[in-house]
């Protein structure tokens, strides 16, 4: 699947994704830190905005999102286990769901541990992982809520972050 990855600069210290796929049109946007830039992104490439999806409930993942969908109409993806702290969700997934996205699957994976009901999306024909805040270059964010389950944090040999052996963070 030939999809194109933007990231967006947000904040001082965050960045939002755009999945677009010329194919079928579709765009989709991973986290809304702030509305201005991811906007403008769309904007500069003449994108509109189809999917929505949230890591988690945090201000610096969410807080953009009414902005954007004030001027976007799309559907809003994130975890049922965190539905009650989410801005309202057109689709609640949980571990082991699978959804579509321009013709390929997406898989839902339980990342919990920065925060309960954290989620993070894998689209292995891209050989992406969206983690949010559950992994970073060396570790994983804080944890706030929950714990880390040992088999989505554990480094390798190479040093190098992993989710479950099968789950890819890129080529």
């Amino acid at each position: 699947m030939p999809v194109e990855l933007v990231t967006v600069p947000c904040l001082s210290d965050n960045y939002a994704f755009l999945i677009h796929d010329d194919d079928s049109g579709a765009t989709a946007l991973v986290d809304v830190p702030e509305a201005a830039p991811i906007l403008d992104a769309l904007k500069k490439r003449g994108w509109s905005l189809t999917e929505v999806w949230l890591t988690h409930h945090h201000p610096d993942h969410v807080q953009g999102l009414d902005a954007v969908l004030a001027q976007h109409t799309a559907q809003v993806t994130g975890a049922s286990a965190d539905a009650h702290r989410l801005p309202p969700l057109d689709r609640a997934v949980a571990e082991g769901d699978t959804f579509s996205f321009a013709g390929e699957p997406v898989h839902v994976i339980d990342v919990s541990g920065h925060t309960v009901g954290h989620i993070a999306y894998h689209m292995p024909g891209a050989a992406i992982a969206f983690t949010g805040d559950s992994l970073m270059a060396m570790g994983c964010g804080p944890g706030v809520r929950g714990h880390v389950r040992p088999d989505v944090a554990q480094p390798v040999e190479t040093g190098r972050p992993r989710g479950r052996d099968h789950d890819l963070l890129g080529p």
